[in-house]
């Protein structure tokens, strides 16, 4: 009986794959997009903080005003 298994020199396939490695980094490199994800981090977070601020800065103005028209009218203490 015949051996059918396959020889497959080693140098050759990994020296192939290199070749092919390097002509597909020529032909379509890959952009790495970690800084653009990074900036909308960034962005998020402030336009987050930005909405958090703005609420509470509206909401201490309702407590302040309601505040000084108590005691301006003799409610408060």
């Amino acid at each position: 009986m015949q051996d059918k298994r396959l020889h497959i020199d080693e140098k050759f396939t990994d020296q192939a794959w290199s070749k092919m490695s390097n002509m597909l980094d020529r032909e379509m490199p890959v952009q790495v997009e970690r800084r653009r994800r990074f900036a909308w981090w960034w962005l998020a977070a402030l336009a987050g903080f930005l909405i958090l601020a703005g609420a509470g800065f509206c909401f201490w103005q309702k407590r302040l005003s309601l505040h000084c028209s108590v005691t301006a009218s003799g409610w408060g203490g």
